[in-house]
């Protein structure tokens, strides 16, 4: 009766009458399973793979009840034992032990196949999470952009809402790097990824591009309140930055309306106008050329 990696089956036992949990302990106990018949016995680093119990009051192993909140978010199956009415498996007050085994048996092996199918969610979700997020900032990275921006410009087809797209970029980043090295660098980034993604709206959308530059799309602005936006971000970003006073450019584009052909002519027209800011003198925002 192993559940997984030759680990003795947990299985914990519990009745208000002592005598039945000692007659059901009796017909599980063998070599590969270990049974529990104090659940405040049982080590709280791990949750048993099966209760067993006829449900006497105060031992509610019904789902959400006090006994399985002990272990949240774990698969634990429950052999219910008459006059118990809930449990994955019920069976009669005089089960026999050949009946309680097999039964046993076979809700470890469903409660094992939920086990591995939990674990293969959480690994995929995992995963996910790391090839869209950029490891150093936690921002979505270039992949996660450019998975939004398709998900935004397919799902707003139509939308007369306007769009705004801008880069934002460290004045002098590779001299910081040099004079004050890679890790000082990294912190620097760290800071100013925090600081876009805590004054940004809720429905902006911030990235980490690679480098020391960072992109974002604002929606619903004119020229006006997207140019006041973008330098608030860009104040609020360089703020406080760790070892040195940091400076930044953004340069922007604006569009009436949601392309339904991507961002691509977008983009490029924001870059254009970030090298503008840059050589007028760094530390600025700069719109693109209508």
């Amino acid at each position: 009766m192993l559940l997984a990696m030759n680990r003795p089956l947990q299985i914990l036992v519990l009745s208000a009458d002592p005598a039945r949990v000692r007659r059901w302990s009796q017909f599980l106990a063998d070599r590969d399973t270990q049974v529990w018949e104090d659940a405040s016995e049982f080590p709280r680093d791990r949750a048993p793979d099966l209760i067993v119990t006829d449900g006497s009051p105060g031992l509610d192993v019904s789902a959400g009840g006090s006994l399985l909140e002990a272990w949240p978010g774990c698969e634990v199956g429950v052999v219910a034992i008459a006059p118990a009415s809930l449990g994955d498996v019920v069976l009669p007050a005089d089960v026999t032990p050949r009946e309680l085994r097999l039964a046993c048996r076979l809700l470890a092996e469903v409660v094992r196949w939920r086990r591995e199918c939990h674990y293969g969610r959480q690994l995929q979700q995992a995963l996910s999470q790391l090839a869209f997020t950029d490891p150093l900032t936690g921002l979505p990275n270039r992949r996660a952009w450019d998975e939004q921006l398709r998900a935004r410009t397919a799902r707003g087809a139509g939308d007369t809402s306007s769009v705004c797209l801008a880069v934002f970029d460290v004045d002098l980043f590779k001299s910081i790097n040099d004079r004050f090295g890679h890790i000082a660098g990294d912190e620097i980034l760290c800071h100013i990824g925090r600081r876009l993604a805590a004054a940004r709206r809720e429905s902006d959308l911030v990235a980490r591009l690679g480098g020391d530059e960072f992109a974002l799309l604002l929606e619903g602005r004119n020229a006006a309140t997207a140019a006041a936006d973008l330098e608030a971000l860009r104040t609020s970003a360089c703020a406080g930055t760790p070892h040195l006073k940091v400076t930044a450019c953004i340069g922007f584009a604006l569009s009436p309306v949601l392309p339904s052909v991507g961002l691509d002519a977008l983009f490029e027209e924001a870059d254009v106008a970030l090298r503008c800011a840059k050589l007028s003198g760094r530390n600025r925002t700069v719109a693109a050329r209508p």
